[in-house]
């Protein structure tokens, strides 16, 4: 671990280095940051006027259309007829217009009997919006008032309260003129003036009770949606008006130079918005990033050196990020410099200046904002370095690739070595699919595959996969990255070469497995209990000689024990909480798998696990410390309730053998999963009667029937081909054994396909299996576990009847 101290030095040293390259990145974040450190400063200056400019806003937007006709003594009445105001109204840029007629003093008999001129002002339903007008109490008319000439009223705030209070008018009615009005609410708002001791009615109202016809409609207000509307839609009044009536008399008034006031106000404004955010985040946050980004791109080699040679990701990371941090704050000096000088260019145009104390505290901010850029801005850089690293990894399967698709990706990544794992069930699509990706992807020098496939004939395996320059069977050697290095002593089957090493044995150690590489969560385990979990390995090959089996052929070596616990330390950091120990045979080296459970214990990680072990090694001792240790599953090989077949195939396991273990697992409360094989040579349909009645007796919790399957480099493959009862010509084999692969003299190959569609049948839906399964769901997973494997038992099931009425019907 780097110490803080030394990683500022390093930053500060490396920015210094790069200082003309990073010339540009000063300039932008620094323009961005006095850009920043004006709006902040100015800003509230800018408030200020705008504040004592807010009793305009209201007025600035409105424009004031009347027919000035008193004024010219002996001129006939006029009024703007209804395509007048249609026409204004729909003029682009209107929001609202009103019609209203000038006020007159209407005679009125106060509730003291005390006759008064009475201001009345007629007008419409817009007009409350239009001047911005709100009820402080009641409602105001309403356009359906107007429309049914109601005799209604609202008063002014100042008028209500002459006649005894807000809240006492409503509901009252008031003499105007020769006729009542109902009182239905009070008005008041910043544009109504001297308004205040008005009274409102109807204008339809008015009109209608006016019989000298001196009440018409002779007063627009125009309310513009914008103060950038006014101009245009004043000058187009007088032309529109024109088209309709005669505008002799026609006066229309704006308040221009308030308007003009506020429209400079907010384009400063926008301008400090425009300038100093557009500025600091576009300019500075992508100069920051581009150039760390760059730097990273050119500096692998230094990366990886310092990997190499202990630093840890967080360093990295935090090197880089206080790289972008040292950079920011330097460009941020600069930027206060510029942003002081903008303050006192800007504070003479507006004629004001902010307190000293105000542009100080904005300048510190804007430095902790430059610094917080900069470290945002490097994040994503710094992660990506962290994380530099010269292998990946591509499960084309898990992630639902097509072959297309999978090509383009690693053609992506260009690699120059490839590690490639191939099945026998897949043999023909992945020998095509790698030549097809050798032709795409000129980038890789040299390609090596694994599988249990090329342990029979290596250089005929080569022959077929025209993509691959080496296969490998023991992928817990070196010999693969010996083969990349390009040195001789690799021990694999080369194109021209030997066969290969024989299978090693002893004990070996591998660097701790790139887990976070295979973190898909499509990747799962029908017998683990919860996610997140992984799959570890405590030794390689088998120590046993089952003939049916693969895993003798690949020899028998154990993991060092520091070795695996150094993996189970890095899966509990990183929240692991399942294990599937993907070992043929666990604790076939019982000392190395007593002291690796021992430490799990007193380590005490929490895992559970699941583990594949042998009936003969499940003694009581060996299950408890599993119980301990955290295993809440065991798998084994029952195989057959033939002894004598278990004999001839070398299991070297009986059924009795069988029966007490699953018994000693039950005793202790853990699950137990048991494999059978049907169809091997020398199977009759009774043993395999006798096997389907024996899984049942010994009821684990689940259960594996699978058919014999003649697997590359087993006796059982020779036996097969010696006999006939395999073509030596298949090699794409359904390693799963859910399809018969032999077809022997007392067995046919439908007839144990049949069978073992029976065996799955009569042992999973059984009626007290399915309750024990349901009993036994303790977690989330689980119930997914247990929801997935039923509709497959049940799929199976359908399928397998299907292909035996099928079969009877041929």
């Amino acid at each position: 671990m780097i110490s803080p101290k030394d990683i500022l030095i390093l930053s500060v040293r490396q920015v210094f280095r790069q200082k003309r390259r990073n010339l540009g990145v000063v300039l932008a974040i620094g323009l961005g940051i006095a850009g920043l450190i004006a709006i902040l400063s100015m800003g509230d200056e800018v408030k200020k006027n705008l504040n004592r400019d807010l009793d305009l806003l209201g007025g600035v937007t409105l424009v004031k259309v009347s027919l000035e006709e008193d004024a010219h003594p002996g001129a006939r009445p006029e009024s703007f007829p209804p395509e007048t105001q249609e026409a204004i109204r729909g003029l682009p840029g209107v929001a609202v217009l009103s019609a209203t007629a000038k006020e007159i003093q209407w005679l009125s008999v106060l509730h003291d009997q005390t006759n008064v001129q009475l201001p009345v002002h007629a007008v419409d339903a817009d007009y409350w919006s239009a001047n911005n007008l709100e009820p402080v109490a009641g409602a105001l008319f309403s356009a359906q008032d107007v429309q049914d000439r109601e005799r209604v009223c609202a008063l002014g705030k100042t008028l209500a309260e002459s006649l005894g209070g807000v809240e006492a008018v409503l509901g009252t009615y008031l003499p105007i003129g020769a006729d009542l009005y109902l009182v239905t609410g009070v008005v008041d708002g910043l544009q109504i003036g001297d308004r205040k001791r008005y009274a409102f009615v109807p204008l339809t109202t008015a009109m209608d009770r006016n019989p000298e016809d001196r009440i018409r409609p002779n007063r627009l207000f125009v309310r513009c949606k914008t103060w950038d509307d006014v101009p245009v839609v004043a000058g187009a009044i007088p032309a529109l008006v024109e088209r309709h009536q005669s505008i002799r008399y026609l006066k229309v008034d704006v308040a221009w130079d308030q308007l003009k006031r506020i429209i400079a106000i907010v384009w400063w404004v926008e301008l400090f918005i425009y300038l100093s955010i557009g500025a600091t985040l576009v300019l500075g946050g992508f100069g920051i990033w581009n150039g760390m980004m760059s730097s990273v791109t050119s500096r692998t080699r230094e990366i990886g050196l310092k990997k190499a040679m202990g630093a840890e990701e967080a360093d990295i990371m935090l090197q880089i990020l206080c790289e972008s941090v040292v950079l920011s704050f330097w460009a941020a000096v600069l930027g206060v410099s510029l942003g002081l000088t903008a303050v006192l260019v800007t504070s003479h145009f507006l004629g004001s200046t902010p307190p000293h104390q105000v542009i100080l505290r904005y300048a510190l901010v804007s430095l902790g904002f430059s610094c917080l850029l900069g470290m945002i801005a490097g994040l994503y850089p710094s992660l990506r370095a962290a994380r530099m690293d010269a292998v990946s990894a591509l499960d084309a399967v898990a992630e639902g690739l097509s072959p297309e698709a999978a090509i383009e990706r690693v053609a992506a990544s260009r690699p120059d070595h490839l590690l490639t794992l191939a099945g026998a069930v897949s043999l023909g699509e992945d020998a095509e699919f790698l030549a097809r990706l050798r032709r795409a992807v000129p980038s890789i020098r040299s390609a090596v595959g694994i599988g249990d496939l090329f342990l029979e004939n290596p250089a005929a395996a080569l022959e077929r996969f025209a993509g691959l320059d080496a296969v490998a069977v023991d992928f817990t050697a070196d010999g693969p990255g010996r083969f990349f290095a390009g040195r001789d002593d690799h021990g694999l089957a080369t194109r021209g070469g030997g066969p290969g090493a024989a299978p090693a044995r002893g004990e070996f150690s591998i660097p701790v497995p790139r887990h976070d590489l295979f973190a898909s969560p499509r990747y799962r385990y029908p017998f683990v209990r919860r996610r997140p979990f992984a799959v570890v390995l405590t030794n390689f090959g088998c120590p046993y000689r089952c003939s049916f089996c693969v895993m003798p052929g690949l020899g028998f070596k154990s993991r060092a024990v520091e070795n695996v616990l150094e993996e189970l330390d890095l899966l509990k950091a990183r929240g692991c909480r399942d294990l599937y120990f993907n070992d043929q045979t666990f604790g076939a080296d019982r000392p190395r798998t007593r002291a690796l459970l021992e430490a799990m214990i007193r380590r005490e990680y929490g895992f559970g696990f699941v583990c594949f072990t042998r009936v003969d090694l499940m003694n009581r001792e060996f299950l408890l410390l599993l119980k301990r240790a955290g295993c809440h599953t065991v798998m084994f090989g029952a195989e057959s309730a033939d002894d004598a077949l278990l004999e001839s195939y070398s299991k070297n396991i009986t059924a009795g053998g069988v029966m007490a273990a699953r018994a000693a697992c039950r005793e202790l409360g853990l699950r137990t999963v048991a494999t059978f094989i049907l169809g091997l040579p020398g199977e009759t349909e009774e043993s395999a009667l006798a096997t389907i009645a024996f899984a049942k007796r010994l009821d684990p919790d689940f259960a594996s029937f699978n058919l014999a399957v003649p697997r590359m480099g087993t006796p059982l493959r020779r036996e097969a081909l010696d006999r006939g009862y395999a073509d030596p010509e298949n090699r794409e084999m359904d390693q799963s054994g859910s399809r018969a692969s032999l077809a022997t003299e007392s067995l046919a190959a439908e007839r144990a396909e049949a069978l073992r569609n029976r065996a799955s049948r009569e042992f999973y839906l059984r009626p007290a299996k399915i309750l024990g399964r349901l009993l036994d769901v303790r977690t989330t997973v689980d119930a997914l576990n247990l929801t997935r494997d039923g509709l497959g038992v049940m799929a199976d099931a359908a399928r397998g009847l299907w292909r035996e009425r099928k079969g009877s019907g041929r």
